[in-house]
């Protein structure tokens, strides 16, 4: 899966290129906490565990311009994921094709909101037990989301900061275990986030 989303990452880095009247590549560090609820029903009872993540998020990428203020980029990156417990902790490799809005608001000052969609995927290892290979939990993660306060802050022609608050998308992830070796049941979970941030540079051509 890591080598399906590099290939489209490159796929969709090579078409924006084609149509470049103007570009910029950025880079940006961000953090989030995610909060999840899981329900299950247990001898006819419903029980519900509330856990956290605390998401760390490296990401490079490029857009170019398509039309009037409008950027269409993309982004690849690395996703941190640790909890409290440690068998919920999971990294991730991620790809965010996006489309950005920019507009000036004088002084330097932009406004850069944007609408993205990640899919993202990791594993982790589970061992062996009595010399049995437990195999892998694989992990699938989509987030779709809109940046509506974003704001660039450009120091010359070539280069900006950016700052980003809040944060909010839908996150679904998905684990599944890779071999049949395991009986515990894995459960799906998703829900709305918003309490995160970004900061960032980008490096126009």
């Amino acid at each position: 899966m890591k080598k399906v989303l590099l290939a489209l990452a490159a796929v969709v880095l090579f078409a924006t290129t084609s149509v470049a009247q103007g570009s910029y590549f950025e880079g940006n560090f961000g953090f989030t906490n995610e909060d999840y609820t899981i329900t299950k029903t247990i001898l006819g009872q419903e029980v519900s565990s509330d856990f956290s993540y605390q998401v760390t998020n490296f990401n490079v990428g490029y857009n170019v311009a398509f039309g009037s203020n409008l950027y269409l980029g993309a982004t690849i990156g690395y996703s941190m994921r640790g909890a409290d417990d440690e068998d919920l902790e999971v990294n991730l490799f991620t790809l965010t094709p996006k489309v950005t809005y920019q507009r000036k608001l004088g002084f330097g000052f932009y406004w850069t909101p944007n609408v993205y969609f990640t899919a993202g995927y990791g594993t982790k290892d589970l061992g062996t037990v009595l010399g049995v290979d437990m195999g892998n939990i694989n992990y699938l993660n989509f987030r779709i989301g809109a940046n509506i306060l974003s704001f660039d802050f450009r120091l010359n022609k070539n280069f900006a900061i950016n700052l980003t608050a809040l944060t909010p998308y839908y996150s679904i992830m998905n684990p599944s275990y890779s071999n049949d070796n395991n009986s515990s049941e894995l459960e799906n979970y998703s829900g709305f986030q918003y309490a995160g941030g970004t900061i960032g540079v980008k490096f126009s051509l």
